[in-house]
């Protein structure tokens, strides 16, 4: 079992590393073929994510630094792939804390120290991970909390000016305390989620933040031409 293992280790690394370098979709099918291959060999998911660990620590250093955390987070999508064999209800505890909060949120505190990265890149590096995911707004929530992101839900909706309420919980944006709202990443992931389901530019503001010490983050999405939204729930629901 372990040369099997050790085997299966060696395709991962080589597959995450070619999704990671091309920024397509061709690796793809090859994953989902190793996923069967893991539930053949009876490889179970906690080896899948020490896998997908140590793969990533050896892939990480060979890009520029700047785009760690970009890589770390759209990484989750081919584990999510090579660990669906397995089906969704025994995954949720690994996908939950195989890229834990604290993981993301220190490679966001080094970067920003090494590179003053901008709130407007992690803005946009969320908006570049919402275009991984498909389905209705509840599947697309329900796969950042899986990632170990944080918990969003959906808390109001005012279809009269188009605006939409969320509030977050354990983002991992806002683990330590700060003078201004943290959730830059959640922001960019919210507008592009909300504007590829209802077909509108969106954007997203936090209005309160646990990182100020707040119970809870809040974040408002608007439509960037302001105005009504026709059946905006049914949109949300696909």
């Amino acid at each position: 079992m372990e040369k099997d293992e050790h085997a299966l280790g060696i395709r991962y690394l080589a597959l995450l590393g070619d999704y990671l370098r091309r920024e397509d979709d061709r690796a793809l099918p090859a994953v989902r073929a190793l996923s069967g291959e893991f539930a053949r060999r009876q490889v179970g998911p906690e080896e899948v994510v020490a896998m997908h660990e140590q793969a990533l620590a050896e892939l990480l250093p060979a890009f520029p630094t700047a785009l760690a955390a970009e890589l770390a987070v759209r990484s989750m999508t081919f584990l999510r792939l090579a660990m669906r064999g397995f089906g969704l209800e025994p995954l949720r505890p690994y996908l939950e804390t195989a890229v834990s909060s604290r993981f993301v949120c220190q490679i966001f505190r080094e970067l920003e120290t090494a590179f003053h990265l901008p709130d407007a890149a992690r803005v946009a590096i969320g908006r570049k991970y919402a275009d991984n995911f498909e389905g209705d707004l509840a599947n697309r929530l329900d796969m950042f909390r899986l990632q170990g992101l944080g918990n969003l839900e959906l808390a109001g909706v005012d279809e009269e000016h188009g605006e939409l309420l969320f509030v977050g919980h354990d983002l991992f944006e806002s683990q330590e305390e700060a003078e201004y709202p943290q959730d830059h990443f959640a922001r960019g992931f919210l507008a592009q989620t909300v504007t590829t389901l209802v077909g509108r530019p969106m954007n997203c503001e936090e209005i309160a933040c646990r990182a100020q010490g707040a119970a809870e983050c809040r974040f408002v999405v608007t439509p960037v031409a302001p105005g009504p939204i026709a059946n905006l729930r049914r949109l949300l629901d696909g």
